[in-house]
Formats: C-alpha cells, structure tokens, sequence
C-alpha cells in the first residue's frame, strides 16, 4: 500500500477494524470473514439496481467485519504489489463507464437474474 492514511505506520498492513498488523493473519481474516458474509448475500441478496451505490453496498457488507472504511470511495492512490488501482479522481467516473457499458450488454442482465433467484 502506498498511503499511511490506510495502513499501519511503518506497515504495508492496512488499518483494520480487529488491529490485526500481521499480513498473513489479516489475509486469514479478511478471506473468513468475507467468505462468510458472502455465504449470507447468496441466501439473502442486497436489493438494489446493480449501479455503483449497489456495488458499494455489497463491499460494505463483505468487509465490514474487516475495515471501517468499507463500501466508501477512497481518498488517496494506493498500490499493492505490482498492481496499482484507479486513481481516486476516476474512480467514480471509471465505475461509471463500466456499469453503462454493462447495462448495454447482456452481462449486467445475466448477473440481475444470477442474484434474484
């Protein structure tokens, strides 16, 4: 992670709800935590109209066990590894483009279906 505003200082280990500053056991966590909840929006799904508030409630939902800051837009750039993220200025307008693009093709259509039965 490339900003202290999320991570731990001295850390690369994201800020986390239990305070957890070891990676491995925050991966362990965060992958029980988050598989657990996705068991449950698989019984019962988030309602919503698949656009970019709907995607931020399910990440809500997933980490919200994990960090505080769950479901809400970031503020500053981050990277992880080799693999950087959208820049915060495009993250809205990124998301945007890519649920208007799905709503003019049959994959939005498929995923709609997928989650309501």
């Amino acid at each position: 992670m490339s900003s202290d505003l999320y991570v731990y200082p001295g850390t690369t280990v994201l800020k986390n709800i239990p305070g957890i500053r070891n990676q491995e056991i925050l991966d362990h966590f965060e992958a029980d935590r988050m598989g657990q909840r996705s068991l449950e929006l698989i019984e019962r799904p988030l309602s919503g109209l698949f656009d970019i508030e709907h995607l931020q409630g399910v990440h809500r939902y997933l980490f919200q066990d994990v960090y505080e800051w769950a479901g809400v837009f970031r503020t500053v750039d981050i990277a992880k590894g080799n693999s950087y993220f959208a820049h915060v200025p495009y993250i809205e307008s990124t998301l945007r483009d890519l649920f208007e693009r799905l709503s003019k093709s049959d994959s939005l259509a498929m995923w709609q279906t997928f989650w309501e039965h």
